[in-house]
């Protein structure tokens, strides 16, 4: 996903039972200046952590490399 836009990506970390984040979402991300920065910038990607289900495949995550030199 990251590649295909040229962006990095935002991780989101987020749960339906969770009021501090509906807040954010409520009051933060709906400011212009921090919604424009966001799509502008980033790959916003929200991970609801309420469930604890385990992944069919285990996922590498591995440190952006900066290119520019």
């Amino acid at each position: 996903m990251r590649k295909t836009k040229n962006k990095p990506i935002l991780l989101d970390f987020t749960g339906y039972g969770c009021v501090n984040c509906r807040k954010t979402e409520e009051h933060i991300w709906v400011k212009d200046n921090i919604r424009n920065k966001i799509n502008d910038d980033f790959v916003l990607v929200s991970l609801y952590v309420d469930d604890k289900m385990a992944l069919d495949t285990p996922y590498l995550i591995s440190p952006l490399q900066d290119n520019k030199k």
